[in-house]
């Protein structure tokens, strides 16, 4: 099965409903549905999640994978909408095919930096708070990781810290082999969980989403 399906419709082929998996990521017109971004030739994807605020996302390239990252300053809101958008170049080329937009831009879209990557993952967080800046955002939600499900680890958030020294996306092959980790996070004397990390075998990854880990 398809990890995103197309849906296109009316008299002139430019409406469209995307979805991955069950979860809706678009409902609306495919124009502008990519645009060149503010600094070109990089390029956005506008996403409605079936509503009518748009999330606008940076394109960015990694382990030859596309990937949608959340843009600055729209997810330091508390309300942002995201859902981790990871693309092989064969399903990212079948987006760009139905969409309204140069291929020249396919060309251009910057590599991933480790700040990306971390924010992709951040924005997983379902119980974040709005943030003056990335860096209060990362150090609100890591700095006060005070546990795991599992009991033998003792400081959660050297694990963490550590998966991003040398990490890559890797799709997840078998799911029997993999064991969800919630972490716990301290916000005002109440604690939010949040299943942020999988183990497999002795390794500790970022659970990015259904199909994709982060680590080495």
């Amino acid at each position: 099965m398809d990890r995103y399906t197309y849906e296109v419709t009316g008299e002139y082929g430019d409406w469209c409903a995307i979805k991955k998996g069950e979860d809706v990521l678009h409902e609306g017109s495919l124009i502008g549905l990519m645009t060149p971004g503010t600094c070109e030739p990089n390029l956005e994807l506008n996403l409605n999640y079936g509503t009518e605020t748009i999330v606008v996302l940076e394109m960015k390239k990694v382990d030859g994978l596309y990937i949608a990252i959340p843009k600055e300053p729209d997810f330091l809101n508390e309300n942002y909408t995201y859902k981790p958008i990871i693309f092989t170049q064969k399903e990212f080329e079948k987006l760009l095919s139905i969409s309204y937009i140069d291929e020249k831009y396919q060309k251009n879209i910057p590599e991933a930096s480790d700040g990306d990557i971390m924010r992709l993952w951040l924005c997983t967080f379902e119980n974040r708070e709005s943030y003056i800046d990335f860096s209060e955002m990362k150090s609100s939600i890591i700095d006060n990781v005070i546990a795991c499900s599992l009991d033998n680890v003792e400081n959660v958030k050297d694990v963490i810290l550590k998966i991003f020294e040398k990490g890559r996306f890797l799709e997840i092959s078998d799911k029997k082999d993999i064991e969800v980790v919630t972490v716990y996070v301290d916000k005002q004397n109440e604690t939010s969980e949040w299943n942020a990390l999988v183990k497999v075998g002795n390794k500790f990854f970022l659970r990015v989403d259904g199909w994709y880990i982060y680590g080495h």
